[in-house]
């Protein structure tokens, strides 16, 4: 089995599921706040295991202007934590699970599934820069290495 053969990224944690693909998966996790166009602002690696609403209330949101607006998928779908953000004047507008009862919100209904469309893109397209095999002997090279690539790819957004 490939899994039991690797060096980095041994513990349980850095085991994770996609619900989409159902599949399980080994590794890590790039959490990545970016603005309409793409151009990421705030980023955080986390284990695989780790569930997206955690991540999203460890990144660094100071950065982002009043009235900013946050679409997620519905993993980020918390009635407590939007009260808090909205408190702070950000909206997290997340898709709703089906059995919700506060419905789905207009501007996720309106701009949702486009804003959600262009992250993806930026993913695809980080990881089209990727090498096809990342050679690091630890977990912080693999953070590091994984650091510069967003970083790099923030810099074509300049000029």
């Amino acid at each position: 089995m490939r899994g039991l053969r690797r060096s980095v990224c041994r513990e349980k944690a850095y085991v994770g599921y996609n619900a989409s693909k159902k599949s399980w998966y080994i590794g890590l996790k790039v959490h990545l706040v970016a603005t309409h166009t793409g151009q990421p602002k705030e980023c955080l690696i986390t284990p695989a295991s780790t569930h997206d609403l955690k991540a999203l209330k460890q990144i660094y949101l100071g950065t982002l202007p009043k009235s900013s607006t946050i679409f997620g998928d519905k993993a980020y779908q918390s009635k407590e934590y939007e009260n808090e953000l909205l408190r702070r004047g950000i909206l997290l507008a997340s898709e709703r699970k089906t059995n919700s009862k506060r419905g789905q919100s207009l501007i996720y209904q309106r701009y949702g599934k486009r804003m959600r469309k262009r992250i993806e893109t930026v993913f695809s397209q980080i990881t089209s820069w990727l090498p096809r095999h990342l050679h690091a002997v630890t977990e912080k090279g693999i953070i590091l290495k994984l650091m510069m690539l967003i970083t790099a790819y923030s810099f074509t957004f300049l000029g």
